[in-house]
């Protein structure tokens, strides 16, 4: 049995299904749309559709589920009209009455394992009894087992006055209501799930909201285990929690205007490998792989030069180019365009040009700190100075430049053989034979010469000095490893790298023509993400 999920889009209906035993996630970030295509999923289905909202209160008023069977009934079938309603999604009239709901749903199906096994025991059938009893277990026991094997060291039981209680490694009982907040969302979560008539569809709305992530992953999973009868749709701002339910779909909600949504599906069948599609879950349609890490001096300046487009670090420059090449080479995602920067430490200009090709630009320097200290930026950021300081712009520039070539003056040796292991590993791992060829049963051997690599380092770095060439300079070198960085923020009155760092940022942000500036130096990339992704 499915579900049916279709959605209004821009270029018409798109049309989605969930079949029993399936899992969607719905992902996207505050504004998107979210919440309104989770009440158009429920309008589509709503005589067997269950909601579990995000905002729903989770204290209890009494551990006493004193609903009867029909007074259940009644609330159920007001809350299914409640929920199809626009107010559900900001407002809930019933939100006190919603705990004790679903303690007396669990109550009652508790209650009907009891009379169905009571009444076989009655009339003798033994084989039946026996069947029954091993196929279908005790809701609360199936609620313990989970929060067991979710490492919740609580067990839920229910006295014989009927009234739920809990124990915790042993110790005495004591009411529900005490269980932390966490706990008391996970028990209603569990027991609204398994509560659910079977050929439900169960719609959950950011369940991480209430509990941290590794508890609700293995909930979750354990939940659409235990009820393969039904469908689910869940709701999430987290990427990483489609990652953990292998076969899950991903709907990926970009935008909504009262008529349509913006949204694409991966679905479980795609080709991408667990940790390129982690990062593509949290991404825009244009995707940038860059070099370093999170907290990398890469990331802030390249959101800024390519607004609009998720900056993802992938660490070194063999992993930029896989993610690029992964993403490209995936048919199924082809609403996504790929690129990567690399930094270009070694590589000739017949490999940049190769590079590119591929989508894969290589920043025009040894490194991407290179940026930061190009002289064009340097004279306006002695500009800025003046204008507040006083001063010769021109000259506090040039001075600058100076004392960052002296600087790499003394320290040629060090700095060349830094480029030169640099060029040295490019060429190891450029020669190695790929997966294919390495059990061909032949022998291979990679040839070097340190000594004249080296030597050519050293050739090429003096050359630029004694020509004063620094824009030569930072092509051929990594300034970060020598002080030709302090020697320009000693000159241009900076006490530290951080913040004449984050004054570049700011002057990039502020000036249209140095933005412009930066760009071009990625040759055509910034008019490669500009472009529509359909038509990259």
């Amino acid at each position: 049995m499915s579900f049916n999920m279709h959605f209004p889009t821009a270029s018409g209906l798109k049309e989605l299904e969930v079949e029993q035993g399936e899992m969607l996630f719905v992902l996207g970030p505050n504004g998107s749309g979210k919440s309104s295509i989770m009440l158009h999923f429920f309008r589509l289905n709503q005589t067997r559709a269950i909601k579990i909202s995000a905002y729903r209160q989770n204290w209890m008023q009494t551990d006493l589920p004193d609903m009867t069977l029909s007074a259940a009934d009644a609330i159920n079938n007001h809350l299914n009209q409640q929920e199809a309603s626009d107010e559900s999604r900001y407002r809930d009239s019933v939100a006190g009455q919603r705990p004790a709901l679903t303690l007396s749903n669990l109550a009652n199906r508790e209650n009907e394992r009891s009379r169905i096994i009571a009444k076989l025991y009655d009339e003798n059938s033994e084989d039946f009894l026996r069947n029954y009893a091993n196929n279908s277990s005790s809701p609360v026991s199936v609620i313990n087992d989970l929060f067991y094997s979710c490492n919740l060291n609580i067990k839920i039981e229910i006295s014989s006055t009927g009234w739920f209680t809990a124990t915790k490694n042993g110790t005495a009982s004591y009411s529900i209501a005490k269980l932390s907040d966490g706990e008391r969302s996970a028990l209603l979560l569990a027991s609204d799930v398994l509560s659910a008539k079977p050929d439900s569809l169960i719609l959950i709305d950011e369940p991480e909201r209430h509990l941290h992530r590794s508890i609700i992953g293995p909930l979750l999973i354990q939940l659409f285990n235990r009820r393969p009868d039904c469908g689910f749709v869940i709701s999430t701002h987290d990427p990483d929690l489609p990652m953990l339910v292998e076969g899950a779909k991903t709907l990926l909600v970009r935008s909504y205007n009262t008529s349509f949504w913006d949204a694409d599906l991966i679905s479980s069948d795609q080709d991408v490998n667990d940790d390129l599609k982690r990062d593509l879950l949290g991404a825009r349609r244009k995707v940038l792989f860059v070099e370093g890490t999170e907290s990398s001096l890469d990331r802030p300046l390249y959101n800024l030069l390519f607004p609009e487009v998720s900056v993802i670090p992938k660490g070194d420059c063999r992993e930029v180019e896989k993610a690029v090449s992964g993403v490209r080479s995936t048919q199924k995602i082809n609403w996504l365009s790929a690129f990567g920067i690399v930094d270009s430490d070694g590589f000739d200009q017949h490999e940049i040009e190769k590079k590119r090709e591929k989508c894969v630009y290589a920043v025009p320097f040894y490194s991407v700190e290179a940026i930061y200290y190009h002289p064009e930026i340097i004279k306006k950021i002695a500009e800025r100075n003046a204008q507040v300081r006083g001063g010769n712009a021109e000259e506090m520039a040039q001075s600058a430049i100076d004392a960052a070539i002296d600087a790499v003056r003394t320290q040629v040796e060090r700095l060349t053989r830094i480029g030169a292991k640099k060029t040295i590993r490019k060429i190891i791992l450029d020669r190695i034979p790929d997966d294919d060829k390495l059990m061909e049963n032949k022998e291979f051997i990679i040839k070097y010469d340190p000594v004249s690599i080296h030597e050519n380092k050293i050739q090429q770095v003096n050359n630029a000095i004694e020509s004063e060439d620094w824009l030569n300079v930072l092509v051929q070198c990594k300034i970060r490893s020598s002080d030709a960085r302090g020697a320009i923020i000693r000159v241009l009155k900076y006490t530290d790298y951080v913040s004449y760092e984050a004054s570049v940022i700011k002057l990039i942000k502020d000036c249209r023509d140095t933005r412009h500036f930066v760009r071009e130096l990625f040759s055509d990339l910034f008019v490669k993400l500009s472009q529509d992704a359909s038509g990259v």
